[in-house]
């Protein structure tokens, strides 16, 4: 690809650590700098290995789930011992990748992806009840659970344009994608 394409895939990476481990207790207490920098470069580079299936649009819903899985789960076996409760929650691990997911869709780099980043915002949109945390949710049930309540809310849209309208409908204000990047010429 082209060096604007590898600046902007690593800037998405970043922006999506970031939205992953956002108000979300990731590492266990005294984890020093250097193996914090460890967790977070193999979360970068599980979640853009896990994108790289994305790009046809074959991407079914169940392995969509099993990528968020595998990527909880590996995490959680890896770095256990830097993890707070020796695990990599699947709430961050959705984040992440959804997220991640949802730049590349925006930039015109993948099609429309299966689900959308699951987050206060979103949960909050789709009117889900107070008791589904997605910095808590550590089982794909509960992540299928808060799906369910944003498809809902979303009715008939795709999960991903849905999300995007109501990220951008957001009290706070918001801009859409196409506001942000030209599609055109990346």
């Amino acid at each position: 690809m082209t060096a604007r394409y590898d600046f902007l895939r690593n800037e998405f990476l970043t922006l999506s650590l970031m939205g992953a481990s956002q108000h979300v207790r990731i590492y266990a207490d005294g984890v020093g700098e250097a193996d914090r920098a460890k967790v977070r470069n193999a979360v970068r580079e599980r979640i853009e290995a896990s994108a790289t299936g994305y790009a046809n649009g074959d991407v079914s819903e169940s392995d969509h789930v099993a990528h968020i899985a595998a990527l909880a789960d590996g995490l959680s076996t890896d770095f256990s011992t830097s993890l707070a409760d020796g695990r990599f929650r699947i709430g961050p691990a959705q984040k992440g990748l959804n997220l991640y997911l949802k730049y590349l869709w925006c930039a015109g780099f993948i099609p429309r992806p299966p689900h959308c980043p699951v987050d206060a915002i979103v949960l909050r949109a789709a009117k889900a009840p107070a008791d589904i945390l997605w910095s808590k949710m550590d089982s794909t049930a509960g992540y299928l659970d808060a799906i369910a309540h944003l498809r809902k809310e979303a009715s008939s849209m795709a999960l991903a344009e849905w999300e995007l309208q109501a990220w951008s409908e957001r009290p706070q204000g918001g801009t859409s994608c196409g506001a942000i990047l030209p599609m055109e010429g990346i």
